[in-house]
């Protein structure tokens, strides 16, 4: 897929789905890309379903139905899929797919917790620090929110509202606040 010779990788696929027509994740694989690559998202979502019927379970697969689901404008049913994936397993990848469907739906705080914990635990992940950038790049609050100095202001202030919060027995959020 990298290399972006999508041809040559759904042939390919598509030899290993007719091989071993069991095997869910060349469906998934095969469905993610068409609906990241193409905009033939109801044959995606069709090879998508194939692999969850045969894996239920598995959270990468719940996360590529989540993601097609979004791609065909359902955020609704997007989001069902991408929150239980990413409740089974928080992986960066899935934090990145929940993250942005929250923030298209308007849930922008929750979208940011989830990528910041996403961040904490990997810190050198392209998808997510690219998917923060692109939309945390420019708020109300600050110019540029993953700016080294704009975070370097906020930890400074964050000791101060750390260092009130304790004096009058407050959250240092609602100091903040």
């Amino acid at each position: 897929e990298r290399i972006e010779k999508l041809d040559v990788l759904e042939a390919d696929l598509r030899k290993v789905i007719k091989m071993k027509p069991d095997y869910a994740h060349a469906y998934n694989a095969l469905g993610y890309t068409l609906a990241e690559k193409t905009e033939r998202f109801t044959e995606a979502r069709d090879l998508i379903e194939k692999a969850y019927k045969l894996q239920p379970d598995d959270p990468f697969i719940m996360d590529s139905l989540g993601w097609v689901y979004y791609r065909m404008g359902q955020v609704d049913v997007a989001l069902k899929h991408l929150q239980q994936a990413y409740s089974s397993r928080p992986d960066p990848e899935i934090a990145v797919h929940l993250g942005e469907v929250l923030w298209k739906s308007g849930q922008h705080d929750e979208a940011q917790k989830i990528w910041r914990a996403a961040l904490t635990e990997n810190p050198n992940h392209e998808s997510l620090i690219a998917v923060m950038q692109k939309y945390l790049k420019d708020t109300k609050w600050v110019r540029n929110a993953n700016d080294k100095e704009e975070l370097a202001k906020f930890a400074h202030l964050k000791a101060y509202f750390e260092k009130y919060g304790k004096e009058y027995d407050l959250e240092w959020m609602l100091v903040a606040a």
